[in-house]
């Protein structure tokens, strides 16, 4: 999920998130934090117009995540 600072850039967040459906479902408790910080330019990322290292950054952090999240790294 994009995230903007308001300066012009944005940050990308891929952390485990459930609603909480009873008594606030707009509150997003964490049950796992794995976030990908570095800042990236909003005009660039809405184009996703950024640079091949950067997509294989955030490439390599989504398959970590997901290997994780599947019990397949210790």
């Amino acid at each position: 999920m994009p995230s903007g600072h308001g300066n012009g850039t944005s940050r990308l967040f891929f952390d485990d998130v459930v609603a909480d459906e009873e008594t606030n479902p707009i509150n997003w408790p964490h049950s796992h934090c794995y976030t990908f910080t570095p800042e990236l330019g909003n005009a660039e990322l809405q184009e996703m117009n950024l640079s091949s290292e950067q997509f294989e950054k955030i490439g390599i952090a989504v398959v970590a995540r997901l290997l994780a999240f599947n019990g397949r790294v210790q």
